[in-house]
């Protein structure tokens, strides 16, 4: 029969604390640390808020939301919906006709709505 009290006989005793508890702990800071660096100004790793006085012209219908982008998505939230300002976002999120701002010079080249292009703009240049 093994005496397992012994020393150098039988299994190692896993050790709870000690060196591998604070090797742990160590990465853990550390991980949290680069994840913390990623988060912006909130949970998502690229965003930012945006009102009228960031785009000109503003082309929504409320005063600020949220501007993301996921790889190369440019997503706007407003009101608790994320919409799609661009193409590479259209596959996931709605598009943006709920708040889209009507063009007041129809004339000017942009159609009937007011270009989402400086905002998409300002949103890739988050990625």
């Amino acid at each position: 029969m093994v005496d397992l009290e012994q020393p150098g006989v039988g299994p190692e005793p896993v050790k709870r604390y000690g060196r591998y508890f604070t090797g742990g702990a160590v990465a853990f800071v550390i991980a949290a640390v680069a994840w913390g660096c990623n988060l912006g100004s909130g949970l998502w790793s690229h965003e930012r808020t945006l009102t009228r006085s960031d785009v000109s012209p503003w082309p929504f219908t409320v005063p600020s939301g949220t501007l993301r982008c996921h790889t190369s998505a440019v997503t706007f939230e407003a009101n608790g919906v994320e919409y799609a300002l661009n193409g590479s976002a259209t596959e996931s999120y709605p598009t943006p006709e709920p708040i889209w701002a009507t063009d007041p010079a129809p004339g000017s080249g942009s159609g009937p709505r007011i270009s989402l292009k400086p905002t998409v703009e300002v949103g890739l240049a988050l990625c």
